[in-house]
């Protein structure tokens, strides 16, 4: 060991340096009072800020919940989405028609998309399908489907897939 005021090289049983007259048992005890008293004041300081810290994360979570929801949101839409259904004429001529509104939500052209329909009656019984499909869907484009109801007793339909690649 060294003394701490004139360097001094000692042995470690030392309690006085016989160069200087440092008293170190003095030393060590004011040293471990110093130190205790550090650590009853630093303490409840560092427990404080980490309370602080904690409440203040705390607050801002549900923020930052929010704003990475809406992220997910937007980066988990569907590729192929079905905006709009409705029923509508097959042509001019009459004919019934599943209708609606796919876009293409990625950001490449889908060289195929198709959209499929199950057909229903006044029961909920499924009594037919349907489908339509367009070529060549451009990125983030909509493509309005119109899918021949050929069925008769339909009461109702229900688009069950839609795909593309």
């Amino acid at each position: 060991m060294f003394c701490d005021k004139c360097g001094q090289e000692l042995d470690d049983k030392a309690i006085i340096c016989p160069n200087c007259g440092t008293n170190f048992k003095t030393n060590k005890k004011t040293n471990k009072i110093i130190t205790g008293c550090l650590i009853a004041f630093i303490a409840p300081i560092a427990i404080l800020a980490m309370l602080i810290a904690i409440g203040s994360n705390a607050s801002e979570t549900p923020q930052d919940t929010k704003t990475n929801t809406s992220k997910t949101e937007t980066k988990s839409k569907p590729r192929l989405e079905v905006l709009k259904t409705y029923n509508c004429q097959l042509s001019e001529y009459g004919g019934n028609a599943a209708c609606g509104i796919v876009v293409n939500n990625t950001n490449k052209t889908m060289s195929y998309v198709q959209v499929e329909i199950n057909l229903y009656d006044m029961n909920d019984n499924q009594i037919g399908s349907t489908i339509d499909n367009v070529n060549n869907l451009a990125a983030g484009s909509k493509w309005k489907f119109k899918a021949p109801v050929i069925t008769s007793g339909q009461y109702r339909w229900a688009v069950v897939d839609v795909q593309g690649w």
